[in-house]
């Protein structure tokens, strides 16, 4: 059955079931996707799902995502912090990631 389901879905479980299976241990966990509400997909899908339910657990969730605004009225309504990074020129896109990400993965697990 595994084999017909694409790796992220794969990966998401794996981590799923190591995350769920430590129910004392809070983790401060840093998601990161090319891509997120309100655009339509996978990642955009299941990052928002798996945050609500890593939060659900007492874990700290922080999504850092591309996006074409930098934020929108929804925003707020999410139960873990939010970084939306804005599309502009291509390279610039990667640099800007890389920046936002490495300033943050300090603080998280």
């Amino acid at each position: 059955m595994h084999d017909k389901l694409p790796g992220t879905w794969i990966k998401f479980t794996v981590v799923w079931v190591e995350i769920s299976s430590r129910k004392n241990y809070n983790m401060r966990i840093l998601l990161i996707t090319g891509i997120f509400e309100p655009e339509l997909g996978g990642p955009a899908t299941y990052t928002v799902r798996l945050g609500k339910k890593l939060v659900a657990l007492g874990h700290t969730v922080k999504v850092i995502a591309y996006s074409d605004k930098a934020q929108f009225d929804f925003d707020k309504e999410y139960p873990f912090e939010l970084v939306r990074v804005v599309r502009r020129g291509k390279i610039s896109n990667y640099v800007r990631f890389f920046f936002t990400v490495l300033k943050n993965l300090r603080n998280f697990d």
